[in-house]
């Protein structure tokens, strides 16, 4: 199953030596069994409040894209739960 912003390489000539992390990515529900899970925060709100350059809400879309051709070591469980999103400056309410 694809999940979104997980893509990559196919070395599907090294068997299960060739997976990489996008092949193996799975949705992470509240029944997910133990594993790494992704959560983004996708927001420019304490770049900005700092004065700082914008850009960090693109974060967890460049980070899904450079974990995806890691190679996947065996028994690894990989879960995405998405972004989370910083809507009217509420930076406080989305770390919570």
């Amino acid at each position: 199953m694809s999940v979104k912003g997980w893509g990559g390489r196919n070395d599907s000539e090294d068997g299960d030596c060739g997976l990489r992390w996008h092949q193996l990515v799975r949705p992470y529900s509240a029944e997910s069994p133990q594993g790494i899970v992704i959560l983004g925060l996708a927001s420019d709100e304490g770049v900005r409040r700092n004065q700082g350059r914008i850009g960090a809400a693109e974060g967890p879309s460049f980070i899904r894209k450079f974990l995806s051709n890691l190679p996947a070591n065996d028994g690894l469980d990989l879960f995405d739960a998405g972004d989370i999103a910083c809507t009217h400056g509420r930076l406080e309410e989305a770390q919570e």
